[in-house]
Order: structure tokens, then C-alpha cells, then sequence
């Protein structure tokens, strides 16, 4: 995720299965290696992502997703006409 600049979600929960945070972040560093006891050792370090921007993204991926799928069944014009982006010719 971090070559992709891509957020993680990064989710914490007490022993008790209780919650304590939810957010999104990017991956800023993150180094690791292997310990005398095979044990993996690791050093991350995140920085908060904006949720809403990436709400943004997600419905613009969304909409991209959905004008692809209707330009497999029609002609390029008829996949945009579908999708609101022209409008036919009165």
C-alpha cells in the first residue's frame, strides 16, 4: 500500500474485544526483520488520512467502475449517454 500512496485502515481493540480506533493513514515508514527466536520485529510509523477525501475517491472509483461495465454492453456514445455525462439530440 505504500508504493500504491494508498491509506490502510488502521483498527484497535482492547482485550476485551471493545474498540478504541478506527481511522484511516499512510504508511510513512515501515521497516522490519527477524529476531534470534524467529520472532518478527516491526517499526511503522502512520500519518492520519483524510476520511472524506477519500470518500471522495471512492465514489469517483465507483462511478468510473459503473460507466465501464455499461460500455461493454453499448457503443461509447450510448455508455455516456447512459451515464448522464451527454445528452442525446432532441
Amino acid at each position: 500500500m505504500r508504493r500504491l500512496e494508498l491509506p490502510v485502515r488502521v483498527i484497535g481493540l482492547s482485550n476485551q474485544g471493545i474498540l478504541l480506533f478506527n481511522f484511516l493513514a499512510s504508511i510513512d515508514e515501515f521497516s522490519w526483520g527477524m529476531d534470534r527466536l524467529d520472532n518478527i520485529d516491526y517499526s511503522i510509523k502512520l500519518t492520519e488520512f483524510p476520511e472524506r477525501f477519500w470518500n471522495f475517491i471512492e465514489r469517483d472509483i465507483d462511478a468510473l467502475g459503473r460507466l465501464v461495465d455499461t460500455a461493454r454492453d453499448f457503443n461509447a456514445r450510448q455508455a455516456l449517454e447512459r451515464a448522464g455525462l451527454i445528452i442525446q439530440n432532441l
